[in-house]
C-alpha cells in the first residue's frame, strides 16, 4: 500500500475481509444495482466493519455508488 501511487482496487468479500482485518482499507465503494439474483456470499464476510457514509452518486438510471470510510 505504501509503495503504490493512487488507488488500489479490490474485489470480492474474502479478500476485502482480510484486508479490513489488517486495517488496510481506507474507503469502501459499494455499487448497488436493484436486481434479484438469489443468494451468494455476503459482501462483508465475518465481522461487519463500522462504517460511515462519506458520499453517494447516482450512476445512470438504475444504480448507486455509495462511499464509506471506516468509523
Amino acid at each position: 500500500k505504501a509503495d503504490a501511487d493512487g488507488e488500489i482496487e479490490v474485489g470480492g468479500p474474502k479478500l476485502a475481509a482480510n484486508l479490513a482485518k489488517l486495517g488496510l482499507i481506507d474507503e469502501y465503494h459499494i455499487f448497488l444495482h436493484p436486481v434479484v439474483l438469489g443468494h451468494g456470499a455476503p459482501f462483508f464476510a465475518g465481522v461487519t466493519p463500522k462504517l460511515r457514509l462519506v458520499g453517494s452518486e447516482r450512476i445512470g438510471e438504475g444504480a448507486l455508488k455509495l462511499s464509506y470510510a471506516p468509523a
